[in-house]
């Protein structure tokens, strides 16, 4: 990834490299990829949750059938982060000094979010 920290660039440059493990990935380009992959799934979130509760509220479909279309659009592109998450952490790793394999650590309840959260958060070797 290049080392641009523009919020839009980054997100799609790491979206965009979702099944590339070669390489490394700087420390700012993943948390910047990061923070702004997680405002977007938390907005979709709250989309698709006011969505939900106007058509509660106001007992009118077409809000609900926005919300399914939100949480849709939100499901797919959660996954689609989430894979692109993992490549761009185990490119990380690498530039970090550290084997990919440990990705797997976040298997781990807690310690192992920690752990990886500190491997990831070293300067690159």
């Amino acid at each position: 990834m290049k080392n641009d920290t523009a919020l839009l660039r980054v997100l799609g440059t790491g979206l965009k490299s979702v099944l590339d493990y070669k390489g490394q990935t700087k420390r700012a380009d993943f948390w910047w990829f990061t923070l702004t992959s997680s405002i977007v799934t938390m907005l979709a979130t709250y989309a698709g949750v006011v969505c939900f509760v106007l058509g509660v509220i106001a007992q009118q479909q077409v809000y609900t059938y926005i919300a399914y279309a939100i949480a849709f659009i939100g499901a797919v592109y959660a996954i689609w982060a989430l894979l692109a998450w993992i490549a761009a952490g185990v490119r990380r790793l690498r530039d970090a000094g550290y084997q990919p394999w440990w990705m797997f650590i976040i298997l781990v309840p807690v310690f192992g979010h920690l752990a990886l959260i500190l491997m990831q958060a070293q300067p690159s070797k």
